[in-house]
């Protein structure tokens, strides 16, 4: 395994940590690129790291990295040309994405777990993708075992601002989605390992059927650096909002209560729960309805939320998802949440919204 620190541009001269200028590549992707901000709109938030593991043939450039609001941004470039994916069926020649296993993360004495996030990819040069990679950090793992102790670990609440945490970050496995029937298991280095059937499809060309599986290539990529919290603390806007309400749809009334709205760089975040009076929808013989949220900043533009729920689930699972979270691609003055619940018996209309008990915040 190879581990090298690239150089940074400082004026007209370059100041290279490790021997050798063959690691200086080109810049790739800052995270604003993702978000489609402004170059180095996130500069005090970001940390350029420029790192560079190479392992089992499979070179990732750790590039920038940036601590928000629950989770962890890792912009990367991924150069996997020393690789020999025959064993897998794929011709040198043609172009396959490399999707990363989910990263271990560790900051200070916390380590996290199940950190799957969003990803987005594109190609950079003739050999490499530019990734950013999103790793959620509400799983804590505290006997360092590899499953959860802690779920909806609050990590914003529990960072010192005025403390420097020891980050480690280490990726143990890439994986290749293949075709079966072009397998070559044959002297196949005890490094690359092929699940169970993923998939499959049929062939445009022959038409037949043919069945996909993850070829995987498992090794170490190992990054270290530290980080220091306090201006992402700072520049968290919390607004408590402890609000309750009451909405009814046809034969359903829901208590819903809004405790806090978070608002950081790249994210805003929603926490509520709800309770449905009388019985639940009964979802064998119903369609489900799920309470969500519209928010719209202050040109009336709306932010895509994930994490809507059905109104049958059970309190447990509520808990398990206190925040409804959307991604910001801009700074907003104002905002505006709106409760509605989606039907999906109707067909035509069926989100149903609840303006009167809509909250509007401006941002301070």
């Amino acid at each position: 395994m190879a581990v090298a620190s690239i150089g940074v541009l400082v004026g007209s001269m370059i100041i290279v940590s490790e021997p050798s200028l063959a690691y200086i590549r080109n810049i790739g992707k800052q995270i604003e690129y993702f978000f489609n901000r402004e170059e180095n709109t996130f500069n005090g938030y970001k940390v350029e790291l420029n790192q560079v593991v190479e392992d089992k043939g499979i070179e990732i450039e750790l590039k920038e990295i940036m601590l928000g609001d629950g989770e962890l941004l890792l912009s990367l470039k991924v150069d996997d040309s020393k690789l020999d994916k025959s064993y897998f069926g794929i011709d040198k020649n043609k172009d396959c994405f490399p999707y990363l296993d989910e990263p271990k993360v560790q900051i200070g004495d916390m380590v996290f777990t199940n950190t799957g996030g969003a990803s987005t990819s594109e190609i950079g040069d003739e050999t490499s993708r530019n990734m950013l990679l999103t790793c959620t950090l509400d799983n804590l793992d505290k006997n360092n075992d590899g499953e959860p102790d802690i779920e909806n670990f609050d990590l914003i609440n529990n960072l010192d601002v005025n403390k420097n945490y020891d980050l480690n970050i280490e990726i143990n496995k890439i994986g290749y989605t293949i075709e079966a029937s072009k397998l070559d298991t044959s002297n196949m280095p005890s490094y690359m390992k092929i699940s169970g059937v993923n998939g499959g499809g049929v062939n445009a060309d022959t038409g037949e059927q043919f069945e996909t599986r993850t070829g995987e290539v498992h090794g170490n990529w190992a990054f270290k650096t530290s980080i220091n919290a306090k201006k992402l603390v700072e520049n968290i806007k919390s607004y408590k909002i402890n609000k309750n309400f009451n909405i009814k749809d046809k034969d359903l009334e829901i208590d819903v209560f809004v405790e806090e709205v978070r608002v950081s760089p790249t994210k805003i975040k929603i926490k509520r729960s709800f309770k449905v009076k009388g019985d639940k929808p009964n979802i064998e013989n119903e369609s489900p309805r799920f309470l969500s949220f519209i928010v719209k900043d202050e040109t009336g533009k709306e932010i895509e939320l994930t994490s809507t729920i059905d109104l049958s689930a059970n309190e447990e699972l509520i808990k398990q998802v206190p925040f409804i979270e959307g991604e910001l691609n801009k700074e907003m003055k104002e905002i505006e949440i709106i409760p509605t619940i989606e039907d999906w018996d109707n067909k035509f209309n069926p989100i149903k919204k609840f303006k009167k008990e809509s909250i509007k915040l401006e941002l301070k």
